[in-house]
């Protein structure tokens, strides 16, 4: 590993990591030594040893009261989504109530088995994925249908990658005690994932 500081700090506080194509991790540091001290740049030509934990928290509107369990629902549910295995291919279906919907931009399911056919299927090109749901909006005080806005990054089996923006609409309903999707449907541009590089 080689580290190049153009001066020496006495303590320096991360502040942001970013992977760049050329797989050349660059790590911006601030140093606490002095008010006016300028950033350094720290790069390393190896893998890093650590990975900072992806979170799948959302910002929520200030002082709007979400209902119970809605925000454990989705983080959880994001977690499944970027999971591509067969178990979490049957947990992904299972996150809608019986006879319940979803949209993928031009694709269309009403119940599990059209759902986990959708989900399998998205899975058919791509490697990894990886969720950030960045804010969700309630609709009201404790409303169960909600407005969200995300990214999600492709790695696609052929080795191509894509960033993409997307928004969704989600109605909630309680089912034995547990939140799931009555109706879930995700906006997003699907010609991102075609000139993916």
């Amino acid at each position: 590993m080689s580290l190049l500081l153009k001066q020496a700090p006495s303590f320096i506080l991360p502040l942001t990591r970013q992977q760049s194509a050329n797989s050349i991790q660059t790590i911006n540091l601030r140093i606490r030594t002095h008010p006016f001290s300028r950033p350094i740049l720290l790069t390393t030509q190896n893998k890093p040893r650590f990975r900072m934990s992806h979170t799948y928290t959302s910002e929520y509107p200030a002082g709007l009261k979400v209902e119970s369990g809605i925000k454990e629902f989705f983080e959880e549910f994001y977690k499944i989504s970027d999971t591509g295995t067969e178990e979490a291919h049957e947990r992904y279906a299972d996150s809608w109530v019986q006879g319940g919907t979803i949209v993928m931009a031009s694709k269309v399911g009403k119940g599990r088995d059209e759902i986990l056919g959708i989900r399998k299927g998205m899975w058919e090109k791509v490697a990894s994925r990886l969720h950030s749901p960045l804010k969700i909006f309630p609709f009201g005080e404790n409303a169960n249908e909600v407005m969200l806005y995300g990214t999600v990054a492709y790695v696609l089996k052929d080795g191509r990658k894509a960033n993409v923006e997307w928004g969704a609409r989600a109605n909630l309903v309680k089912d034995d005690g547990k939140w799931k999707f009555k109706y879930y449907q995700v906006y997003l541009d699907t010609a991102a994932m075609a000139n993916a590089k």
